[in-house]
């Protein structure tokens, strides 16, 4: 990857320093971050990497979602370097709030939902509904809610791609590039089927193992779909929005 001035330099330390908070020492920090690098720089080495982490947009288009500095302890980067770039006070980085759980969202050119890219979304889609045997609308339903089509989307606890899959789980699920629309779509809709079937097809119960982990429902006694309330509100919200997405379209 080729960084061109400071300002380049400070955004990639930004965007590290974030990754690393988020995923801790997890195996795949390195393999997001060598994603999420070649994502900004791709086709244009001049592209303002600072700009892009700070909500504005690049000389090629990438842009970042505004939570991302919400969520990053910019102190940790070291305060010569932000005091010395002359963006400082404008940008507002000396009032930003500690770390927190904050989504990542990385897009270029045609990287969400352009033409192009959802057709290539729902051939993977088609794909995955005819291999596994669950419904396209279903896992459609699920993408829209986990990632809003961004391939590119990483969450504070690192979940990764467009269905949001934990790192722990790539393997078990052939995944090698969780930013690979067929690759996460695949896994996820892998994922998914195997609540399915541990929840007798029911898929309210699918939805509530697959955001919050069977474990999670195991302890809190959720044997039915009516108990899905003992779960955490998220989880709760979760199933309600998935489901609504399910019945009345994406």
């Amino acid at each position: 990857m080729k960084i061109d001035n400071a300002e380049q330099m400070l955004g990639v330390q930004m965007l590290s320093t974030y990754m690393k908070q988020a995923m801790g020492d997890s195996p795949a920090f390195d393999m997001v971050m060598e994603s999420l690098m070649k994502n900004l720089t791709e086709d244009n080495s001049n592209s303002n990497i600072l700009s892009a982490l700070t909500g504005g947009t690049s000389d090629n288009g990438t842009t970042v979602d505004q939570n991302v500095l919400a969520g990053t302890d910019l102190s940790k980067l070291g305060q010569t370097s932000l005091d010395s770039y002359d963006g400082t006070t404008q940008l507002g980085l000396n009032n930003l709030n500690p770390y927190s759980n904050a989504v990542l969202k990385l897009t270029s050119k045609g990287s969400s939902t352009s033409g192009s890219n959802m057709a290539r979304i729902d051939n993977a889609i088609a794909q995955a509904s005819q291999k596994y045997g669950v419904n396209q609308d279903l896992i459609r339903a699920i993408i829209k809610q986990e990632s809003g089509f961004n391939p590119y989307s990483v969450s504070g606890a690192g979940a990764t791609g467009i269905m949001q899959i934990m790192p722990e789980n790539f393997s078990g699920l052939g995944i090698t590039d969780p930013f690979s629309v067929e690759q996460n779509i695949d896994g996820g809709t892998k994922l998914l089927k195997g609540y399915l079937d541990k929840y007798n097809g029911n898929t309210e119960m699918a939805l509530a193992a697959y955001n919050g982990g069977p474990g999670t429902m195991q302890r809190r006694g959720v044997g039915s779909s009516s108990e899905i309330y003992k779960m955490p509100r998220e989880t709760v919200n979760y199933v309600g929005n998935v489901m609504n997405y399910f019945r009345n379209g994406v």
